[in-house]
């Protein structure tokens, strides 16, 4: 299922409570103004694309010619490609970034332990899931579904600017990857009918494009899940009344600076 598909189902996603998160007055706004990707999330999503689904990575990103845009040629090689592109719906990255992603794709795939949970994965595996509190519709895409020691793990695959531990866990804090863990366990264990682990694969965006495995413990998880409750319940008050309220007030301590 691809990205058009996948965004026309039915359901929350997990960047769409995340922004709730925030305020229900952000969640609203973007809602009503869907936002473009960011240049970020458009690298990163070619970069799991291509590591994931490589055989498949053609059928929806095209590399831009290298020629000179300042001449006419130039211009007009460039302008046909565009064309072509659009009509097929495919997305654009230059081949300073294609090589970017191959070598990262290179040094990801040397480590065993990446290895051994690729092999034999399912990947982007698509699950919705009416929570039966709220009836709230929710809807997740798994980066990567597989067995690895005799558990099924849910695997999320991130790009990232440091993996040492300090950042990867502030960056945890500050996109949510806690509460991404949470949501897709509790949609795909209540597909599944087991329990599952999480993982998340870190990869370092800059040379030599360093990664890190980190294991979610299981409390991480509990506390990703109570988040996807009362962020549901939040949701359905302010859905119900058609009110979405911004900052609550607070108090300015001194502390803060």
């Amino acid at each position: 299922m691809n990205d058009k598909q996948y965004n026309e189902l039915e359901g929350l996603r997990r960047s769409d409570l995340w922004v709730l998160n925030k305020t229900p007055l952000h969640f609203k706004y973007n809602l009503d103004n869907p936002q473009p990707q960011t240049e970020a999330l458009l690298f990163g999503s070619a970069v799991h694309k291509y590591i994931l689904e490589p055989l498949d990575f053609y059928n929806e990103y095209a590399v831009a010619p290298q020629v000179d845009r300042r001449t006419k040629e130039g211009k007009e090689i460039y302008n046909n490609f565009l064309q072509e592109t659009t009509e097929k719906g495919l997305t654009v990255i230059s081949q300073e970034q294609l090589e970017q992603i191959k070598d990262m794709a290179a040094v990801l795939k040397q480590d065993q332990l990446v290895i051994d949970l690729l092999m034999g994965a399912k990947y982007e595996q698509v699950y919705t899931w009416t929570d039966p509190e709220t009836q709230v519709p929710l809807k997740v895409k798994a980066d990567i579904i597989t067995q690895f020691e005799g558990k099924t793990y849910i695997v999320d695959y991130k790009t990232t600017s440091s993996c040492e531990y300090k950042d990867f866990y502030r960056s945890m804090r500050k996109y949510g990857y806690d509460f991404q863990a949470g949501m897709y366990s509790e949609v795909i264990e209540n597909n599944l009918l087991e329990s599952v682990e999480f993982a998340f694969i870190a990869q370092e965006k800059t040379p030599p494009y360093a990664y890190r495995v980190f294991w979610v413990d299981k409390e991480v998880v509990r506390t990703g899940k109570g988040k996807l409750h009362n962020l549901l319940r939040l949701y359905k008050a302010c859905a119900d009344l058609d009110q979405w309220k911004g900052y609550e007030p607070e108090e300015l301590l001194e502390e803060v600076y």
